[in-house]
């Protein structure tokens, strides 16, 4: 018995540690009901979370959103499908980054917190073809909003609920996408997809 209540102390501390750190793989057992209204805000914050998580550089935002280097002004319809309900917040997303300020309790005011992009993805935001844009941002888009699903320990059914709900948005934008194509918009001809809607559909449909 003695032994017992030795080792009584290490248990509650390794229950303690448990408890604060909280078990991230353990889906919670009440499923939420999804709100389709809600995906504008979880494609912003994924995006927004993203970039700074990234660390992605204001240079590389700036090609992302085709900033016109005499106006300054981002040109939306160069990467983005206009009126998409997942570019769109994707957008804002990213013109509010680029837009931040420096972080004051930081001594190297510094503004942001990863180390920035990889090599193989600014590369291809540098090539002068609009399909390697496109391709990379649809690499980032998934990457950032799978982590935001995965932040957010869904049961089975939350996942299939928010894959439905994206899937609908990537439609929608789809739709827009084809009707720009119809209309000859020039900025448009030769899409095969929308970087923003395939990213957030694949990350639904990712095992993780």
């Amino acid at each position: 018995m003695k032994r017992y209540l030795a080792a009584l102390p290490v248990l509650v501390l390794i229950l303690g540690v448990l408890s604060l750190r909280g078990d991230t793989q353990k889906p919670r057992e009440k499923p939420r009901i999804i709100d389709p209204g809600s995906m504008t805000q979880l494609v912003f914050f994924a995006v927004l979370e993203g970039l700074y998580e990234d660390g992605v550089g204001t240079d590389d935002v700036d090609r992302i959103l085709a900033v016109d280097p005499k106006t300054k002004q981002p040109r939306l319809e160069e990467h983005f499908v206009y009126s998409c309900p997942l570019c769109m917040p994707a957008f804002d997303a990213m013109v509010l980054y680029r837009s931040r300020l420096r972080f004051y309790g930081r001594k190297d005011s510094t503004d942001t917190f990863g180390p920035g992009l990889e090599l193989a993805i600014k590369k291809k935001l540098d090539s002068v073809q609009k399909a390697d844009h496109l391709e990379a941002i649809q690499t980032l888009v998934n990457r950032w909003v799978g982590r935001r699903l995965d932040s957010m320990r869904l049961t089975k059914d939350e996942r299939g609920q928010w894959t439905a709900v994206i899937e609908e948005g990537r439609q929608k934008g789809m739709a827009y996408l084809q009707a720009a194509q119809a209309g000859n918009r020039n900025e448009y001809l030769g899409w095969k997809g929308c970087a923003i809607c395939d990213g957030s559909a694949g990350a639904c449909q990712a095992t993780r």
